[in-house]
């Protein structure tokens, strides 16, 4: 049989593939199982917000929410307004807030940079 080597505090211990492939596959398998808890209490905390704030706002409640995800993470420049965030939904509320608040869709051209 073949042997590879991995390394554990700084020894390099021998393993066969068939132990490491086994390894390898235990770390996925934890991997994914950790990433399902994740998704699965993520979705726990949005439904019991949804339950504690309600879904419907008011349209001072939407400048609000608009105000502030700006004043946390957006920025003028070069006459331009941008929004830095990687979260999706953030995005997604900010240009609804644009949209909705100011009818930006009139004037403004959006698009992603990654």
């Amino acid at each position: 049989m073949d042997k590879a080597c991995i390394y554990l505090g700084g020894k390099k211990i021998a393993l066969y593939k068939k132990a490491l492939l086994a390894l390898q596959n235990s770390r996925i398998k934890a991997q994914k199982i950790k990433r399902e808890k994740y998704v699965e209490r993520v979705n726990k905390n949005l439904f019991l917000g949804k339950k504690i704030i309600g879904t419907n706002f008011s349209k001072k409640e939407y400048m609000l929410i608009g105000a502030s995800l700006y004043w946390a993470e957006g920025f003028k420049k070069d006459n331009r307004l941008g929004f830095a965030n990687s979260d999706p939904y953030m995005i997604k509320l900010f240009l609804f807030w644009l949209e909705n608040m100011y009818e930006a869709t009139h004037f403004c051209t959006f698009w992603v940079v990654g």
